[in-house]
């Protein structure tokens, strides 16, 4: 293994009996799969320098949340004879198995053995083919826009009294709160890069900030007049099969948060 940060790399090393090399070319030598997982606008730039380091026919796997910055760097490597292969792991580093997981593939030359690679990898998850575009449109909703209303909401609430509003709180409160929180526990890095290296950001966050407007103007407009809104919206969401459920979810999501927030209160 290779990284930077040489303490807790060392540490790290130590623990799980793993090797720690001098850099990232000499890491990679005599590897057999090598796992690349660095900030998103460091990935491309890593792949380009291990990649000639490595041995033919090696797997050289990548793990970042958006794959426009790093697609180019992986179609080189695959002219080295090297193996690429572009996954995104749906989940945090708290999940404990692999198991009901979902994980992304985005091909980079041969969808069928990528995939067929992936599932060897990890063949308790859930592994979804998705193009480089349609990848990265979604993450940009999935995970860009989700930090955002998230980041929003608590930079809104931070001259509230937050204690009396977590006694006060029902179900909705409760859980949004718990995001918003999970959201600024985030590292700063992590949630710069998703924002920023993402291509699709930019115009999503554009659409939000123009539905807060307009929803802003017709509270302030037709206040009491939200039938046509809501039935918009409830015929987009009636595609959705869980739909129905939506409430049943948010009490379920509910009662897993309340035994913890008693045990703090």
């Amino acid at each position: 293994m290779s990284d930077p940060r040489r303490p807790e790399a060392k540490a790290v090393a130590e623990a799980t009996g793993s090797q720690l090399a001098s850099n990232n070319p000499s890491a990679v030598e005599e590897a057999d799969a090598v796992l690349i997982s660095v900030p998103i606008e460091k990935t491309g730039e890593v792949v380009r320098e291990v990649a000639p380091s490595m041995r033919r026919g090696t797997i050289l796997a990548e793990v970042s949340s958006v794959k426009k910055p790093v697609m180019g760097a992986l179609r080189e490597a695959s002219r080295l004879e090297l193996k690429p292969l572009s996954i995104h792991p749906l989940f945090g580093p708290r999940a404990e198995s692999m198991r009901g997981k979902t994980l992304v593939i985005v091909p980079v030359n041969d969808k069928g053995s990528e995939r067929w690679e992936a599932e060897r990898w990890f063949p308790e998850a859930d592994v979804i083919v998705a193009g480089e575009r349609e990848h990265d449109r979604a993450m940009s909703v999935v995970l860009s826009l989700t930090y955002f209303v998230n980041l929003a909401l608590a930079w809104t609430l931070r001259h509230e009294d937050l204690a009396l509003l977590k006694k006060l709180a029902g179900t909705t409160f409760t859980v949004q709160l718990a995001l918003a929180e999970s959201v600024v526990g985030e590292d700063p890095n992590l949630v710069s890069s998703l924002m920023e290296a993402n291509p699709f950001t930019s115009d999503c966050l554009k659409r939000y900030v123009g539905s807060v407007e307009m929803l802003r103007d017709h509270i302030a407009k037709n206040p009491g007049s939200y039938d046509k809104l809501f039935s918009v919206l409830r015929e987009y969401f009636n595609k959705d099969p869980d739909f129905s459920r939506a409430d049943e979810r948010r009490f379920r999501a509910y009662e897993s948060l309340k035994p913890h927030l008693e045990a703090r209160g």
